[in-house]
């Protein structure tokens, strides 16, 4: 069996790793919302460079960009984690990976300002969920 970028790619997964799969969803969900509401496009570089590229009003890039991020998790979870095949394995590990940077990005950006910044309280709870995803994950091999 050939490996694509490591050993855990085709593990299996159970019901309970598809659902903390869908708690990191339901948290991203929120973390975009505690994002929104504090306007994040306006006080991170990144954000703002980022939601430039999606459209010449930053609030309509924001939205579009993480709104298509929900609703991606939501269709891997209804859709491609049922298949649990590479695909749906390599799904898990992008979620594992954008959680992890996530949840070390705004709490480092936050000590860097010395201050809350929009999204870190979500973005702690993103970071545990997906601890408890990549420990279920790991389990199943």
């Amino acid at each position: 069996q050939t490996y694509f970028l490591n050993p855990y790619l085709d593990c299996k997964m159970d019901q309970k790793t598809k659902k903390i799969f869908l708690i990191v969803v339901l948290c991203q969900a929120f973390h975009s919302l505690e994002e929104f509401t504090g306007r994040l496009w306006e006080s991170f570089p990144p954000a703002e460079a980022l939601c430039g590229l999606i459209s010449d009003d930053h609030e309509t890039g924001f939205l579009t960009i993480n709104i298509s991020i929900v609703l991606f998790g939501l269709a891997s979870y209804l859709f491609f984690l049922k298949k649990n095949n590479s695909l749906s394995n390599l799904i898990i590990w992008f979620w594992i990976v954008i959680g992890f940077v996530n949840g070390i990005g705004h709490f480092v950006w936050s000590i860097i300002q010395t201050a809350y910044t929009p999204g870190l309280a979500t973005s702690q709870a993103v970071f545990l969920a997906t601890i408890l995803l990549l420990i279920k994950f790991r389990e199943n091999n």
